[in-house]
């Protein structure tokens, strides 16, 4: 096991939790388990080519092809955030991927930068909420977000030509938000590509991990 915390690289969580437990064990990718709940009780029921896409601190995603979730050759298909970006707005130089441009954590540090404010101080919230107030700085910045989101989506159309992608995370408890990523969209020019949010918000996570369980312990 490795991804976000560094200190479980090649740990083996699974045996571990099964030794302490008594019970048998399935681990998967958060994002993964997403893409499983939107195919086992979602909007991609009867879907057999989908994306999921999670943003928040990080970007992640899962990948459906056939009819069944693609993992790649060494579990890092659906690594979304990888992906780089031609936008020079990271905080770590010389690294432009998506996850160090174009994520809420990275929002709220650009809009500290140019307030003056402290990391900690700064909520998705109190950005969108200036931003509705037509705040010049919020305004930018979330035009730039959106922007660098819609990058990423065009160049996963292209790679996978998905039917549809669902979009997941904190962001998209926004009630307009959807209807601003279109927006955004529509000016790369690919409309056939169906984008929604996903069915079951924070509890994708949870219910794909039962259903990735249920599929691989026949329960």
């Amino acid at each position: 096991m490795g991804g976000a915390i560094r200190a479980f690289d090649n740990f083996p969580l699974r045996e571990y939790l099964e030794e302490k437990t008594g019970l048998p064990v399935t681990v998967e990718n958060d994002a993964n388990c997403v893409a499983l709940c939107e195919k086992w009780v979602g909007g991609a029921q009867d879907l057999d080519n989908f994306l999921c896409m999670t943003v928040g601190t990080g970007i992640g995603g899962g990948i459906f092809i056939d009819g069944k979730l693609y993992s790649g050759s060494k579990f890092r298909a659906g690594e979304f955030g990888y992906l780089f970006s031609d936008r020079p707005g990271s905080f770590e130089p010389g690294r432009y991927t998506m996850n160090q441009t174009t994520t809420m954590l990275v929002l709220r540090r650009q809009y500290a930068a140019h307030t003056g404010k402290a990391l900690q101080e700064v909520t998705g919230e109190e950005i969108f909420a200036a931003y509705d107030n037509h705040d010049p700085i919020a305004e930018k910045l979330i035009h730039d977000f959106y922007t660098g989101l819609c990058s990423g989506l065009y160049n996963l159309i292209y790679c996978f030509d998905p039917s549809h992608i669902f979009i997941g995370g904190g962001i998209t408890d926004r009630p307009t938000f959807l209807d601003e990523l279109k927006h955004h969209m529509a000016f790369f020019g690919l409309r056939d590509t169906e984008l929604e949010l996903v069915s079951h918000k924070n509890q994708a996570g949870l219910l794909g991990a039962a259903y990735h369980h249920l599929l691989l312990t026949k329960i």
